[in-house]
């Protein structure tokens, strides 16, 4: 590790991110007109997690209310990034050319984009959320790439994900994709049958494809995630954890790899990432499947 920096992958990765304050000169200079500011967004409060900038008062006041639950909150926030940086480095690195990161929410300075192309600079990565905040950030973000889009597009609608033009323009579907799907599934109820919905991603793309999948859980932590899912109840997407039986059967449609359905930080860790006594105190669980 040289400053607040490490390396990875032959490339260097922040080590933990960056304070509000050393962002405040990036504050945003004028709202997207379509927006409620008034009322938590889940994509605007885990960028305050990170310490991002793409927040507001009512998301900040939020988050403090969730870190007042798990004190370690910024912590995990830096875990799942890593968690991502080292899933799609190894897709990258088993010759997945692009990549659909779908529910990205607010990308920080260094984005899934950045794993792929410390493997490949060629990789095209399309980021997709439906949240107004979120697609302006990553406009921004990526407007000075052409290898790099972001569509605005509901997972829960996997046509208007996949037949977006930015999607047609950069993402072969006749090729291996990655699909991303972080921290984003547990925003969809069961009423909405989100088994159905991976298998129809997972049969929109080609053989060989990958899919990468975060979501919270209670296993280890039942009470503190039932308050947590309670507060969840007042944005704009209330959580649902699942345990790893109910995600097994998630998956059902496709091939686990090793070391399957672990909690984050037990993903094929680095030796610089984050580590915690108790895995199970990250409240995540984190996969990595084929097609």
């Amino acid at each position: 590790m040289v400053g607040n920096v490490m390396a990875y992958g032959g490339r260097e990765w922040p080590s933990r991110y960056e304070d509000a304050g050393a962002l405040a000169a990036r504050r945003w200079a004028r709202r997207p007109s379509e927006l409620d500011a008034d009322k938590p967004s889940v994509s605007r409060v885990y960028d305050w997690y990170r310490g991002g900038a793409a927040n507001f008062a009512t998301d900040r006041a939020f988050g403090r209310r969730v870190q007042s639950i798990l004190p370690e909150l910024r912590d995990l926030a830096l875990c799942h990034c890593r968690f991502l940086a080292r899933a799609v480095w190894f897709c990258a690195s088993l010759g997945i050319p692009q990549f659909l990161d779908i529910g990205s929410g607010i990308p920080d300075a260094w984005g899934i984009h950045r794993a792929a192309h410390a493997v490949s600079p060629e990789c095209r990565v399309v980021y997709v959320d439906n949240e107004a905040v979120a697609v302006e950030a990553t406009r921004r973000m990526v407007a000075d790439d052409d290898r790099l889009g972001v569509a605005r597009a509901d997972l829960r609608d996997p046509d208007a994900v996949l037949d977006n033009p930015v999607t047609a323009r950069l993402i072969e579907l006749a090729e291996p994709v990655g699909l991303v799907m972080g921290l984003v599934v547990h925003f969809v109820p069961d009423s909405d049958d989100p088994a159905s919905l991976l298998n129809r991603y997972r049969d929109a793309v080609a053989p060989g494809s990958h899919l990468v999948l975060s979501h919270d859980t209670a296993d280890g932590h039942e009470e503190d995630m039932a308050h947590i899912a309670g507060l969840y109840e007042e944005t704009d997407r209330p959580l649902i954890p699942r345990d790893r039986a109910a995600l097994t059967a998630l998956l059902g449609g496709f091939q686990l790899l090793d070391p399957g359905i672990v909690h984050m930080p037990l993903w094929r860790p680095d030796r610089d990432d984050p580590t915690f006594d108790r895995p199970e105190r990250t409240c995540v669980y984190a996969a990595v499947a084929r097609t």
